[in-house]
């Protein structure tokens, strides 16, 4: 419009021009005047315009803008248009290209390339002083980048501009070799065209992956893998189920005996299942118990030894038969166990079908659900994510009970660290997004998107979830959040079905990647929806199929490490015997020519010493320097000697060191001399002698090692050893025997570590034929036929004359009148009787064998009978030396102590300040002769001896004690293994205490007896070793003459169990064959029976191999059932408790004296002591706790019908029981009783009533009550209590388990039956039935015919107090009798004998080994503890107690690793994990509700 008014202004202008003429020539020029102003001025601008864009006012080229408007207007685009943004610093714009390409219209966005490639670190567009300066700056970067290629710099203003182009062309050329992709999408000649060939090939895919999902639909293809919800892969299509379960549940039993080669042996049926016992954890236990055991599992695990490949494919058959992946199948095949690992460590609600929990493994529950409805409806939906219910509720909780920010709160912390701690860069669509609208419209754009190619897929449950479909079985849920897409949804995979399930560890780790990939791929902030489904389809068949560890998911859980400190330490255990550990420590001992030199110059300077000479001098003079050259020449022409020599002799110390001088005259550094000792005090005592004899510093050439100290350096040749050290060493590397000596020292005490050196080195002989290896024995008496005809008469002998100094004997027939030994009243005051004795005692019969059969009160009358029991003699005549006390052996404390003071009065006139040494069976009896010899004054310096002495303790007795007399009270400890040069007197006993094993009751007993005449002859000689000595034996001549002539060997005492550990122990596979090998060879049958017998007490694996418990027990030299008290009451910190019990149990029979007449009121004090939930063993401890706790211990013993003679020998076994520990480092030197630090559980009953399963297993007997009755009350029904005579004991039937072992591995019609006439058999599978029928026996507290009234309260009708019913019972012994029926025939019943209950846990924790039972067509079922007693539990509670077990093991190993001589101890990582350990276990056992 303006422009027409011009014109029709200029054109009445021109028309009155002409009429009017001159009249207007002023007015014109004005005009034109105006006009020319006003294009100054507009040039004017122009030129300050273009002085701001260029910075010169002299630039006369075109502007940026103009010549990128000229670029486009030559490539037929569009015009271009600018975004302006107004910031702190001015202006910035960005150029939008526009192009209409067939009849559509396309922009592309030219901002700054640098800002968003480096993530706003740097940039070329700045901000500018005004809008033109800005709009002309973004022209020129989009000219470079559509015209990069070209020379469009030269016509670019000189200022800032250009330098906008250089940095642009810099950073290009280094994208090009950086990053191609991004390079070319940046600059780009022309966009449009890449931008519609992008869009082209996106629709080809987007077409083709609908066609492809339109293809599976139509064929009803299911691309997922996902489990039903019994546990296996879905199979719509099957029509025979039952017939599958059927095929199924045969294979799986088929596979499972062939593994196993028992399992088709043993089967329960139903009926059986339901009367087992049961066991059951709630839900929040069982999950505490699992999170505080994994992290200690995952630590401690270690991979086994590989069985053969055939059990390798079997075992992958079976499991992967059941229902776990194959994935988790193939980590499990890597450890002991596989089918508890994949129990343990899969979620409970990933478990197979048979695994999964069933209504008959609970006890009746109900819950109680605390939230409102709609809370809890929410809480249910979460739990799809693979969270538990308390979890679910927790995390809703933190997020105000808003269900899509809970679930994306689970899904962002998916990954660590949380993707919302993640800053999040610009997308170059940043703004594009915004420009889609707010965020509930870009939702409802992808989901109508997702609709319109997937149709019924895709639901929209409410206006923020949608729900799409995968595959018929699996959705994936998707909450949007109020900041989406710049949050993270919440995602859900699940099959939202519970006809299906979806493994947890599966949806956890699909979400777990899918955020992973949504961060790399810097995708929050987009459009997400399409993303999050289509990496899904794509990713979890693979997941599904390939899970990630079991084993990793406990590590990532719990934030945890392996403990590379631990795995070191079992694989030093493993293989600490390696070649080349054992070659470097071989290295090390190799002494350099210089290091030679220095030995030759320091061994002259000795050899010249005076105090060498001195000793050489005294060396000369022993015996065997007189056969030096003879057993020198002997050892250097044989391989094999056997050296026997008389008391006194020196071979102990002279002979390693005949042989170290020989080595030193030929110039032989190489070879090396070990020396064994079978006590860790003689090792220690000869190292010193030797080492001062040749006056040289201990450690140096000579030195010693014993467990726990090396007192040794690589100077040294001649090293003494305890026999336990040179075990470990002859399980190593072989070569290092070369050039070695090895002498056996004391070989005729045949200790089984003696005589099993002996086969070891045998054997290593034959496998180092050539080789440099000698080996000495050296002993005193000893039958030398028998090691010839060992040795295949391949030994060379000699023999050592003893000391000439002659030493007088004295029988106790000549030593009672000697010391003029009389009763005195001081004996009968101390034992004295009561006045009225002999009514008192009308009850006690000694012909019932339950009790004692001696009335020890009579014992200090007999000391005045002659053998006809006659007693005429007044109570102040000679004791008789044939009494029956002495004939019994039974010790006189006054008589020592009269005979030691007899001795000194000898002496004295003699002037002869020589010692005295006594020997004594046990260190109580050493104990009680130091107190008694006290008395004697300060004249006398008492030493105990015996080898759980601290060693600067037993080091005293070599001293010398100026003006006083030396008495060294001992054990047989001084017989052999250490000498006492000043010794002039000895006073023999003629008593030791010795092991024997008892295959009646299967017990180990330590039992005091008579010493046989060649240990007599050992104590003997004690007595001359310096002068002239003397010899007073406590016993008589005729005594002597009934000894033995030499010792049984303790390989014939011992059980064959305590054999079989120490063999195991020394690393020998097959003991069957080994003791072959041995002087003494059992039965191969026997010794399977022992094998049997640990395995069933978790010494033994099913491989045969040790248990960590049953590695520390062979230690020990008792039995295991004393070896099992002993450890777990030092595990549990019972340790006086402990003692005490294994004392008692050690017993033939309970504490009492009495006889059948006197078995009421015993049982009337058991039953006062036990409480409601303890029985007779316990109760017995109780009263033995009370009597050494009493000051009035005579009456206290009388009250209580206690024998003194079964009280002795308690005092006397925990005595030794405390000895072995101190030796064996388990317990501190000095340890003090009721030191609170060891005996904190030492009132814990359920803890000790624990560690008595555990010793007594399987002495345990399944207790099976009636069907319960009620009694009609005024407050309704009462639950009426059992009748004690309607209760039934079940036990182990031992042909049972005999025809188990039997025929074991073999098919059914190779199998042969075991079975006596008359015993049931199970004639469905052609067995005998697994257990017996026994009862209790009288002399029990549990042995009722009635119980007591039942009390009910006076308000509430109720029973005052529940009654306790165990599900087991232990017992001690049994014993069979024979009764005649109404008919006169013949029947028999099993007695158990002194009862004590236990619980389910006890027995699993503590008892035997126990499996899975497989069988498929039971609704009920569970565990069986050794292939015999079925209990029910849920197999995820039956694996937390079986891996609890496990741990337990390695917590016994990790405490008792390292022996320690002190009460303190540093603190250690690995004991913490172990104490963890036992703490849990306590935890268990001291929760009523685990019973």
């Amino acid at each position: 419009m303006a422009k027409k008014n011009n014109k029709k202004t200029e054109a009445s202008s021109v028309s009155d021009s002409g009429k009017k003429g001159k009249k207007n020539n002023n007015s014109n020029n004005e005009e034109e005047l105006s006009v020319a102003e006003l294009k100054q001025k507009q040039k004017q601008k122009r030129q300050e315009t273009v002085s701001k864009v260029t910075s010169s006012s002299s630039w006369t080229g075109k502007l940026p803008h103009a010549l990128l408007h000229e670029k486009c207007q030559r490539n037929k685009w569009g015009k271009v248009e600018y975004d302006m943004f107004k910031v702190q610093d001015g202006f910035i714009s960005t150029a939008i290209l526009q192009a209409t390409v067939n009849n559509e219209k396309l922009t592309c966005k030219m901002g700054d390339p640098i800002y968003r490639y480096t993530n706003c670190a740097d940039q070329c567009i700045i901000p500018q002083e005004t809008p033109l300066e800005a709009r002309n700056l973004a022209a020129t970067v989009a000219l470079y980048r559509i015209s990069y290629n070209t020379n469009l710099k030269l016509m670019l203003p000189p200022n800032v501009h250009r330098a906008a182009w250089e940095k642009l062309d810099d950073f290009r050329k280094k994208l090009m070799k950086d990053d191609k992709y991004s390079c070319d999408k940046f600059f780009d000649i022309d966009p449009f065209k890449s931008l519609l060939e992008k869009r082209r090939i996106d629709t080809q895919r987007e077409k083709e992956k609908k066609a492809k999902l339109e293809q599976e639909k139509k064929n009803k293809i299911q691309p997922m893998v996902v489990m039903d919800s019994l546990g296996t892969t879905t199979d719509t299509h099957s029509s025979n189920k039952d017939n599958k379960n059927f095929e199924l549940s045969r294979k799986i039993s088929q596979l499972s005996s062939e593994i196993h080669e028992v399992d088709d042996l043993i089967s329960f049926s139903t009926k059986t299942w339901e009367k087992a016992p049961v066991i059951d954890f709630s839900n929040k236990k069982r999950l505490d118990l699992e999170n505080l055991l994994q992290p200690l599992y995952y630590e401690t695990i270690t991979k086994r030894n590989l069985p053969t490949m055939e059990k390798l494919v079997k075992e992958k058959e079976l499991l992967l038969t059941l229902g776990f992946k194959e994935t988790h199948v193939l980590e499990s095949l890597q450890y002991d166990d596989p089918l508890s690992f994949l129990i343990f460590l899969t979620p409970a609600q990933d478990l197979p079908s048979f695994f999964a929990k069933k209504r008959e493994d609970s006890k009746n529950t109900i819950t109680i659900r605390k939230l409102e409805y709609s809370k809890q409806m929410k809480v249910d939906r979460l739990m799809e994510a693979g969270i538990l219910e308390e979890e679910s509720a927790n995390v809703l909780s933190i997020n105000d009970w808003d269900e899509a920010k809970a679930c994306s709160y689970l899904t962002k912390r998916a990954v660590d660290p949380p993707l919302e701690n993640i800053e999040q860069g610009e997308d170059d669509d940043d703004d594009d997004m915004a420009a889609f609208g707010t965020s509930e419209e870009i939702w409802q754009m992808e989901i109508e998107s997702l609709k319109s190619m997937y149709n019924d897929d895709v639901e929209l449950i409410n206006d923020t979830t949608c729900l799409i479909t995968l595959n018929p079985q699996l959705k994936m849920k998707i909450y949007k959040t109020e900041k989406y897409p710049n949050e993270m949804p919440g995602v859900i995979i699940s099959t939202f079905d519970p006809k299906y399930h979806l493994p947890t560890y599966t949806k956890k780790e699909t979400i777990s990647k899918l955020v992973a990939h949504i961060r790399d791929n810097g995708l929050l902030g987009g459009m997400m929806l399409y993303e999050l489904f289509a990496f899904i389809s794509e990713n979890i068949n693979e997941i599904i199929k390939n899970p990630s560890p079991l084993l990793e998911q406990i590590k990532k859980k719990n934030g945890l490490k392996k403990n590379s400190e631990f795995d070191k330490k079992i694989s030093k255990e493993n293989n600490g015997n390696n070649n080349d550990a054992n070659k470097r420590k071989r290295k090390q001992f190799k002494l350099s020519k210089e290091q030679i030199q220095q030995l030759k110059k320091e061994y002259q300077e000795r050899y010249n010493s005076l105090d060498y000479k001195v000793f050489k001098d005294y060396r000369m003079n022993l015996p065997v320097s007189k056969k030096r050259d003879e057993i020198l020449s002997m050892i250097n022409e044989n391989q094999k000697v056997l050296i026997t020599a008389g008391t006194g002799c020196g071979k102990s110390t002279q002979v390693p060191q005949f042989m170290l001088e020989d080595l030193i005259e030929k110039d032989d550094y190489e070879r090396k001399i070990i020396v064994t000792q079978p006590r860790r005090i003689a090792a220690i005592g000869l190292a010193e002698r030797v080492a001062e004899e040749r006056c040289s510093t201990l450690g140096d050439e000579v030195g010693y090692v014993i467990r726990g100290v090396n007192k040794t350096s690589n100077k040294t040749r001649l090293t003494f050893m305890t026999t336990g050290i040179l075990v470990r060493m002859l399980q190593g590397d072989l070569d290092m025997l070369n050039n070695t000596t090895i002498v056996i020292d004391e070989v005729h005490e045949r200790s089984i570590e003696t005589d099993l050196i002996i086969i070891l080195l045998k054997r290593v002989m034959k496998m180092m034929k050539g080789s440099s290896l000698k080996v000495v024995l050296m002993s005193a008496t000893v039958d030398e036929d028998q090691y010839k005809k060992f040795f295949d008469n391949d030994l060379a002998t000699a023999y050592v004359e003893g000391r000439t100094f002659p030493v007088t004997d004295y029988f106790l027939e000549d030593v009672i009148p000697m010391v003029n030994f009389v009763a005195t009243s001081s004996l009968e005051n101390k034992y004295k009787k009561k006045s009225n004795n002999s009514n008192s005692r009308t009850n006690f019969s000694k012909n019932d064998s339950a009790y004692d059969d001696i009335d020890e009160d009579n014992y200090f009358d007999s000391l005045q009978d002659d053998e006809s029991g006659n007693n005429s003699s007044s109570v102040t005549s000679l004791a008789k030396h044939d009494s029956h006390f002495f004939k019994t052996g039974q010790i006189s404390y006054d008589l020592i102590t009269k005979v030691v003071e007899y001795i000194d009065e000898e002496l004295i006139k003699e002037k002869n300040n020589g010692s005295i040494i006594i020997f004594l069976p046990g260190v109580g009896e050493i104990d009680s002769c130091c107190r008694n010899l006290r008395n004697l004054g300060s004249r006398f310096e008492i030493l105990p001896l015996h080898s759980a002495l601290a060693p600067d303790d037993q080091k005293k007795v070599f001293n010398t004690y100026k003006n006083k007399r030396k008495v060294v009270v001992s054990t047989n400890i001084a017989e052999t293994s250490i000498t006492i040069d000043d010794v002039v007197a000895t006073i023999d006993c003629g008593r030791a205490k010795t092991i024997f094993y008892s295959a009646k009751d299967n017990t180990t007993r330590l039992l005091e007896g008579w010493i046989s005449k060649a240990e007599s002859k050992q104590r003997r000689g004690r007595a001359g070793r310096v002068r002239e000595g003397k010899c007073y034996k406590l016993f008589s001549s005729e005594t002597y003459n009934e000894m033995k002539d030499y010792p049984i060997p303790e390989i014939k005492r011992v059980g064959l169990q305590a054999l079989y550990l120490n063999i195991k122990a020394m690393n020998i596979s097959d003991v069957i064959s080994f003791l072959k090998e041995s002087m003494d060879a059992p039965s191969s049958s026997n010794v399977k029976k022992a094998e049997r017998h640990l395995k069933e007490k978790g010494l033994l694996t099913e491989n045969n191999e040790l248990t960590k418990m049953g590695r520390y027990i062979s230690l020990l030299p008792g039995s295991d059932t004393d070896g099992k008290i002993l450890i777990n009451s030092i595990l549990f910190r019972c340790v006086d408790t402990g003692i005490l019990l294994a004392s008692i149990i050690g017993l033939s029979d309970l504490p009492f004296i009495g006889g059948l007449d006197n078995r009421d009121k015993i049982k009337n004090l058991i039953k006062n002591y036990k409480g409601d939930t303890n029985g007779d063993l316990i109760a017995t401890l109780k009263i033995v706790q009370g009597y050494y706790n009493s000051s009035q211990k005579s009456s206290y013993m009388r009250e209580h019908c206690l024998s003194y003679m079964k009280l002795k020998e308690i005092s006397s076994s925990c005595a030794q029981f405390k000895s072995w520990l101190r030796d064996l480092g388990f317990i501190p030197l000095d340890y003090k009783d009721k030191d609170p630090r060891f005996n904190e559980n030492s009132l814990n009953y359920n803890i000790v009533k624990s560690i008595i399963t555990g010793a007594l297993y399987p002495n345990i007997a399944k207790v099976q009550y009636p069907d319960t009755k009620y009694a009609m009350t005024a407050a309704g029904a009462v639950e009426k209590d059992v009748d004690a005579t309607s209760i039934k004991y079940w036990i182990r039937n031992e042909e049972y388990m005999e025809h188990i072992y039997q025929n074991q591995g073999k098919p059914k019609e190779e199998q042969v039956l075991v079975s006596k006439k008359g015993t049931l058999i199970d004639n469905t599978f052609n067995k005998p039935l697994p257990v017996v029928s026994s009862y209790i026996h009288p002399s029990s507290t549990f042995h009722e015919k009635k119980n007591a009234p039942v009390e009910l309260d006076s308000e509430t009708g109720e029973k005052t107090k529940k009654t306790y019913k165990p599900n087991f019972v232990l017992y001690s012994s049994s014993s069979e009798s024979v009764f005649k029926d109404f008919k006169g025939k013949d029947y028999s019943k099993l007695f158990l004998r002194t009862i004590e209950p236990t619980s389910t846990v006890s027995v699993l924790l503590f008892g035997g080994s126990f499996n899975f039972d497989l069988n498929l067509n039971n609704k009920k079922s569970g565990i069986v503890v050794d292939n015999w007693m079925p209990i029910r539990v849920w197999c995820k509670n039956g694996v937390l107690i079986k891996e609890l077990k496990y741990l337990l093991d390695e917590a016994t190993h990790l405490i008792l690793s390292s022996p320690f001589y002190s009460s303190s101890k540093s603190k250690d990582p690995e004991l913490d994990r172990a104490f963890k350990i036992l703490r849990i276990v306590e935890k268990v056992l001291d929760n009523e509700s685990y019973y």
